[in-house]
């Protein structure tokens, strides 16, 4: 089958880099199945990923133009076409704001079950000081151990891989190997504490968000 990449994209051939980029971004933004529901919409969409995967790359737009498109799909494999495109990068690039795997509820689709992010929790934590160090007040490093939200998968502790071909949207999941699946990782923060003057046994400090998953820790004064 006969595709003209130029006409996919409705551009001329002695189209600028820039104005093919800019046609692909409206037509990606017409046609992306987050935004246009119809039946065609999908399928034009993998069309026009393929016409920007070949025309904005230089050597892959210089190989079709001195083939001609019949030659040019004949010896290119989908594999051939696709290398080195990023759509997610091209996404970012262009100033696109969707998940190009948008179109899947990540929340209904995981393997898995249901799956919901840690929730913050408070800790407590008793440090102990001389009665000098209450009554004048001083200055201490303390080791605080908590658990943190897994920046990698967001805390659902799994991960979403995708690839756009020009036939299809491949996607899997995995568990996170940053956290193993747990959704949290557990670090050790040294923390710098000012104990005021004049402080008693029994006085809480609260550190901001040095608890468990965004949560507080309170820091427990204690007379030694």
């Amino acid at each position: 089958m006969t595709k003209n990449y130029y006409d996919i994209l409705g551009v001329p051939h002695n189209a600028t880099l820039d104005e093919i980029k800019k046609a692909y971004r409206e037509l990606a933004l017409k046609y992306h199945p987050d935004r246009n529901k119809s039946k065609e919409a999908e399928e034009k969409f993998r069309e026009i990923n393929e016409a920007y995967a070949v025309l904005s790359d230089p050597e892959k737009r210089r190989q079709y133009d001195l083939m001609g498109s019949d030659v040019f799909n004949t010896r290119f494999s989908e594999e051939d076409i696709f290398r080195d495109f990023d759509i997610n990068a091209v996404f970012r690039d262009l100033g696109l704001d969707f998940d190009p795997f948008g179109l899947f509820n990540d929340r209904d689709f995981f393997p898995f079950g249901r799956r919901e992010v840690p929730e913050k929790s408070d800790i407590t934590k008793v440090f102990f000081l001389t009665k000098s160090e209450l009554q004048n007040g001083t200055t201490k490093q303390i080791h605080i151990t908590h658990n943190v939200i897994c920046e990698y998968c967001g805390g659902t502790g799994i991960v979403k891989n995708g690839k756009i071909t020009k036939f299809t949207q491949y996607l899997s999941y995995s568990t996170c190997p940053h956290c193993r699946g747990k959704g949290y990782i557990t670090k050790t923060n040294l923390v710098t504490v000012y104990i005021k003057p004049y402080s008693h046994d029994g006085m809480r400090l609260r550190l901001q968000g040095m608890g468990n998953n965004g949560g507080d820790c309170y820091l427990i004064l204690r007379e030694r």
